[in-house]
């Protein structure tokens, strides 16, 4: 676990980096230059790849009451950020550990957060969470499953260097809505969502410059929301659940995987 959290730290730090790195006062652009279309883009990319994932399957966790664990883990496109970097075809990396309780009448929770990580200057905080609605228990007679899903997330990540007086910190809050239908087929129920995601996020870096001893400072906040889409397999193998998930939003696909027991 220590070394997944490490990977996943670090890469999460790697995109900071992209943002502001003492390189940019050579031949990258600094990022007072950077275009409202390239920060917009960078922004995006975080936020596609920060969205709560819970991968649950329409029918929810038992007949009544239901209670699961696991970890889930994502890598999402970054076209932004590639063009920021002059690059391509890289991913972002993500992961949560994931709760879900069902309750009386369809009605379910489920939660993802990262535990609160600071290292070496750098910060990163991270939850999710969703209330979930399964219509088809009150309606028997419908030949599948479906559900709705509302829900709020958000995340701080920052990176700070108090001796050469650099640093970057990077906020989002985003809000989802979800409806998903599925299908059992013994222990492998297949599914697909539509859904809509809004987010408020911002991104704020300073860096000085020994040589001339001045300090450049950038800020940039963004609203966005975007159309959510994808399909999903879940499988139960007794208290071992097993799921994985494609889905576009924000301009990025996002390919997740998660695995735990539910009772």
């Amino acid at each position: 676990m220590g070394i997944k959290m490490r990977g996943l730290f670090f890469g999460y730090l790697s995109v900071g980096i992209f943002f502001f790195s003492t390189s940019i006062f050579a031949e990258v652009p600094a990022l007072h230059n950077l275009s409202t279309s390239l920060a917009d883009g960078a922004l995006n990319d975080l936020g596609a790849a920060l969205l709560f994932r819970s991968i649950s399957p329409p029918s929810g966790n038992g007949r009544i009451w239901g209670l699961g664990l696991g970890v889930e883990g994502s890598v999402t496109s970054m076209n932004g950020l590639d063009a920021i970097s002059n690059q391509s075809g890289g991913t972002l990396p993500c992961g949560d550990v994931v709760g879900d309780l069902q309750l009386p009448f369809g009605v379910g929770a489920e939660l993802g957060w990262v535990p609160s990580i600071t290292r070496d200057g750098a910060s990163f905080k991270h939850w999710g969470i969703n209330a979930r609605w399964t219509w088809t228990r009150l309606v028997p007679s419908v030949p599948f499953e479906s559900s709705f899903h509302v829900g709020y997330g958000t995340t701080q990540l920052g990176w700070s260097d108090a001796q050469t007086a650099t640093g970057y910190s990077f906020k989002s809050n985003q809000t989802q809505v979800q409806a998903a239908f599925g299908e059992k087929l013994f222990f492998i129920e297949p599914f697909i969502f539509v859904g809509y995601v809004t987010q408020s996020s911002s991104v704020d870096a300073v860096g000085s410059v020994p040589i001339i001893q001045t300090t450049l400072a950038y800020d940039y906040s963004k609203s966005s929301s975007s159309l959510w889409y994808g399909a999903g397999v879940d499988v139960r193998l007794l208290l071992v659940s097993l799921g994985a998930q494609m889905d576009h939003v924000l301009g990025e696909s996002t390919t997740a995987v998660r695995v735990g027991v539910k009772l």
